[in-house]
């Protein structure tokens, strides 16, 4: 006879699982040496607002502005440069093109 569900989500979610998930420590974010103080600016002629680069961004540097623009802005001094926003948006961030032939 199977196990009632409840049985399963003690196993699933127990104490010992919760405390390693919620207590989990990430790692630093690397910024390879291809992208390092390189300009970063959006072209916004080209972006469609898709809010991919604002979901890469491990330091949240990328955002809607505060005046309800549509496009994004950057915070280039929380900017850590990692190249993460030009490799998801290539009609976005105008360092890609540049980035992309250098790291060939």
């Amino acid at each position: 006879m199977p196990l009632p569900i409840t049985e399963y989500l003690k196993e699933f979610f127990n104490k010992e699982w919760a405390e390693r998930f919620f207590n989990a420590k990430t790692p630093p974010v690397e910024k390879p040496d291809r992208f390092l103080n390189f300009p970063v600016s959006i072209m916004y002629m080209k972006c469609t607002s898709c809010q991919r680069v604002e979901d890469i961004c491990p330091v949240d540097a990328i955002g809607q502005p505060e005046s309800g623009d549509a496009y994004p802005a950057i915070d280039k001094d929380r900017c850590i440069r990692c190249g993460r926003c030009s490799e998801i948006c290539p009609n976005l961030i105008s360092i890609n093109s540049e980035v992309k032939e250098l790291s060939k």
